[in-house]
């Protein structure tokens, strides 16, 4: 399989797989990047899963997509107002974010803590006992943010959000 002519990691290791998916604003697309034995390998683990899936998950496709569609509407209503409680609590803390388009996640620019991602991330984490994960994650041009899930309960996003804006004023 081909590498789309991107560069490989070679000093990461033998077993090192990369995937190019939020790095590159890919989100939906998945392209693994190994050297070719890994991928041989992986090529026959997904012929497998993709190419042969049992009755009862076909069976579960299919009434997914021809059955009733009104649960789908009220989950994306949901997640809307998740979202909106999101973006809401993020301007009242003054900071700054990638408007969600998709998902479930909030891309917040965390730079004026004075962390990287990673310690804003274990900050966040031990402090408030909320977990995001480091916009280096995501690639390097990511860090100085953070991904934060709204794929929750509204009430979990109220109270956490609360906890993690008290734990912020310690930084400021």
């Amino acid at each position: 399989m081909p590498t789309l002519g991107l560069p490989y990691k070679r000093d990461a290791g033998p077993d090192t797989a990369d995937a190019i998916v939020a790095s590159l604003e890919a989100n939906g697309i998945r392209c693994w990047i190994a050297p070719r034995d890994i991928l041989a390998e992986s090529l026959k683990l997904h012929q497998h899963i993709v190419s042969c899936p049992n009755t009862f998950v076909q069976v579960g496709a299919e009434a997914a997509l021809n059955g009733p569609q009104d649960s789908m509407h009220a989950m994306v209503a949901e997640f809307d107002r998740r979202r909106r409680l999101m973006m809401s609590c993020l301007e009242g803390m003054k900071i700054p974010y990638v408007r969600p388009r998709g998902a479930f996640y909030v891309f917040p620019n965390i730079k004026k803590f004075g962390l990287t991602s990673d310690e804003f991330s274990k900050f966040l984490f031990e402090k408030a006992g909320v977990a995001v994960v480091p916009g280096d994650a995501f690639g390097p041009t990511a860090e100085g943010y953070v991904r934060i899930s709204y794929a929750t309960s509204y009430e979990a996003i109220e109270k956490g959000m609360g906890r993690a804006e008290k734990a912020l004023g310690m930084l400021l």
